[in-house]
């Protein structure tokens, strides 16, 4: 998830590959070229795992391409390695969403954060009323049962 939206993008697509520790730039870059018959401006790794500090995360790779034809040509075909089919997505909308989960995620956070400090100030205030009206009985518990020894005595 992002913070902050990135800046535009707009020639730039997101794919990934089901195991991304073979791939160097070189040969994404050469597999992209050939297969889909596009250029390729740059191309970027990104390691989703080592920013969500999970090892499960899969990682990105962010293409950009030279022109918007080359980029359709890309988001329309995909590409095949092996058995897989790979799906591009637009960058910027992928980016897009990513922040607003982000924000979202917050919202949630604060809301919890709002409802536990309320549930702590509630339960509080019933706890000290628990407490002063058991303390009210256990007084008037011992007044009653030293009148009857008190009584049991003097007859």
């Amino acid at each position: 998830m992002r913070k902050d939206e990135p800046e535009a993008r707009p020639r730039a697509a997101i794919f990934r590959f089901r195991d991304n520790e073979y791939s160097t730039h070189a040969e994404v870059k050469y597999l992209l070229e050939t297969q889909l018959g596009v250029r390729v401006k740059t191309v970027q790794y990104d390691p989703l795992d080592i920013r969500a500090t999970k090892p499960d995360v899969y990682c990105r790779w962010i293409v950009e391409f030279c022109s918007d034809m080359d980029l359709n040509k890309a988001l329309q075909k995909g590409l095949v390695v092996g058995k897989d089919k790979l799906i591009f997505y637009k960058h910027d909308d992928i980016a897009t969403r990513e922040v607003k989960s982000f924000k979202y995620f917050q919202s949630v956070l604060k809301a919890k954060h709002k409802f536990k400090s309320k549930q702590t100030k509630s339960s509080r205030s019933e706890s000290s009323k628990m407490s002063a009206t058991s303390f009210g009985k256990s007084k008037r518990h011992t007044s009653t049962q030293s009148t009857q020894i008190t009584s049991d005595l003097f007859d």
